[in-house]
């Protein structure tokens, strides 16, 4: 029986998100703490556990209730996860609900990233952006076929916290 009534949530903001968010604002040496870790180590940062506290808070305003807890394993999501709170909760750890994996390309700072794509004068990724898969990472097609199962096998009343 296909599942009809779920929930989906992002997780908190994190220490890569706000290498991110620093990169962008100008900071050219942002990311060169956030690449020496594997990307399922990253932390929620304090703005990001505020916000999964406010999100528990909200869930338990609207009476939201789950019968089922599915958390991808990322220490992000389950760190999440275990800030809502949730009494009773069961987490069932799912892996196929881990990010994107951008392979060799998560080692290098967003600068590099550009630099490495142009060295190797590869354009595959602009013409065929579904398919393209990094080396050593997955395409948004090989993350599609990895990750529709988990939600095909998903049940009712499930609350989802992934990326």
């Amino acid at each position: 029986m296909q599942c009809t009534h779920f929930a989906v949530l992002r997780h908190g903001h994190a220490y890569n998100n706000e290498a991110e968010d620093n990169y962008r604002a100008g900071d050219p040496r942002a990311y060169d703490e956030a690449i020496k870790w594997p990307s399922g180590c990253h932390d929620l940062t304090d703005e990001g556990k505020a916000q999964a506290i406010k999100t528990a808070s909200w869930l338990r305003a609207y009476k939201f209730q789950f019968s089922h807890h599915v958390v991808s394993g990322f220490l992000r999501a389950m760190r999440t996860a275990a800030l809502l709170e949730i009494p009773d909760a069961q987490w069932r750890i799912d892996e196929r609900l881990s990010e994107k994996d951008s392979g060799l390309l998560n080692t290098f700072t967003p600068s590099e990233v550009q630099r490495h794509i142009a060295a190797r004068g590869n354009v595959r990724h602009m013409h065929d952006p579904y398919r393209f898969g990094p080396e050593h990472g997955e395409s948004f097609l090989d993350l599609d076929v990895r990750v529709r199962p988990a939600f095909d096998e998903l049940l009712d009343g499930s609350l989802v916290v992934c990326h």
